[in-house]
């Protein structure tokens, strides 16, 4: 009998789907670390991920997960706005040492 490359026994599991194909009885935590940095097709999977809590892979079909997952996102894009502050800060800071 042929075997289908595009079968679950040929699939290599990367993080997201391992978090989610999860059998065992915990609940999923994902952590994306620096969204800002993502493309665009790691963005329309992950919006699949956390709207639907899972995901379809066209050959193979849908993985869906047991619990929805707890997801912690983290972005740098608020760095630079912090760090804009900062140096306003210290600007006035020392411009009033001087007066």
């Amino acid at each position: 009998m042929e075997k289908s490359l595009y079968s679950r026994e040929f699939l290599l599991s990367r993080p997201l789907l391992q978090a989610i194909d999860n059998q065992e009885d915990q609940i999923p935590v994902l952590l994306i670390d620096e969204i800002d940095r993502a493309d665009e097709e790691f963005e329309s999977f992950l919006l699949e991920l956390l709207s639907d809590f899972q995901i379809t892979i066209p050959e193979i079909g849908t993985i869906a997960s047991q619990e929805p997952p707890i997801v912690v996102i983290t972005s740098k894009m608020g760095d630079q706005s912090f760090e804009k502050e900062r140096n306003s800060i210290d600007m006035v800071e020392s411009l009033s040492g001087l007066t």
